[in-house]
């Protein structure tokens, strides 16, 4: 049997890949979920770190917890810029549906 690799485990990834199937708010607030979480993982593993620095015994620990900065950061900059995909697309959406509405109405009046 294949194993799925962890990455394509995370429920963030997964409510992202069938993001069509959830309201845009609703995905939005799922991203901005994840982004809160990372945030806040980012303080405790910083906290983590002024403990364990300078001590030798902890450097191969700080490698780990350096890792686990490094990834919550880069899944903070993937929530922003997931964000403002997002609400591009709903602005684009919004104004495509907009300007069919008044084609519709401009149809109208010349009938």
């Amino acid at each position: 049997m294949t194993e799925i690799p962890s990455t394509l485990k995370d429920a963030t990834l997964l409510k992202v890949v069938y993001g069509n199937y959830l309201a845009p708010r609703a995905l939005m607030d799922v991203v901005q979920a994840r982004r809160d979480e990372a945030r806040e993982r980012i303080v405790e593993l910083e906290e983590l770190a002024q403990t364990l620095e300078g001590k030798d015994d902890e450097f191969y620990s700080m490698l780990a917890v350096d890792l686990g900065i490094e990834r919550n950061y880069a899944v903070v900059r993937w929530a922003d810029q997931t964000l403002r995909k997002l609400q591009r697309r709903q602005r684009e959406r919004r104004g495509a549906s907009t300007a069919g509405a008044h084609s519709d109405a401009d149809a109208e009046r010349r009938r």
